[in-house]
């Protein structure tokens, strides 16, 4: 059975459905004290998902040994998304823990200075406008991945958009 078709989808919905809130910011959403734990949670569900997909994704990858280069170039694509919105969902996570647990500072100092610089830099990358570069090179690249692994399963002619990817690294 390919679980890899089971799996796929998760990362593609959740890192898709994340991106485009951060691309498309609504000041009055921001402003929900609970927005921050939704799109959290998204994109946190999303990088799990996405490592069980690679993981699936090696597994088959054997399968469509004859179409190797365009294997490749997708698997090129699905780590580098996964990477993406796993920093994003690091970040994530270090400020929704930071948020919650307090550190006294004179039983844990080494760790705790530690944890002062992660969540700092956590808090800097998501600061608007760097989670919004972050999130279109996100989105990008899963929908390269996406296209790319239409590709793979349906042809290169599937609907036009797998075919202008898919013809960016494969000529006519």
């Amino acid at each position: 059975m390919n679980f890899h078709l089971i799996f796929v989808h998760f990362p593609i919905a959740l890192f898709t459905i994340y991106a485009l809130l951060e691309l498309v910011s609504v000041k009055k959403l921001r402003e929900l004290s609970y927005w921050f734990y939704i799109k959290a949670l998204m994109v946190i569900v999303g990088a799990g998902s996405a490592f069980v997909t690679l993981q699936t994704g090696e597994a088959i990858e054997n399968k469509f040994r004859y179409l190797r280069a365009l294997v490749e170039i997708h698997s090129s694509w699905a780590t580098t998304s996964t990477i993406v919105f796993s920093v994003i969902a690091t970040a994530y996570a270090i400020v929704w823990i930071n948020s919650q647990w307090h550190l006294e500072q004179r039983t844990i100092r080494y760790f705790s200075t530690v944890w002062a610089l992660v969540t700092k830099l956590s808090v800097f990358m998501l600061k608007r406008w760097v989670v919004f570069i972050l999130a279109l090179f996100g989105l990008v690249a899963i929908s390269i991945t996406g296209a790319l692994g239409g590709a793979i399963s349906q042809g290169p002619d599937i609907d036009p958009v797998v075919n202008f990817v898919y013809h960016l690294y494969f000529a006519k």
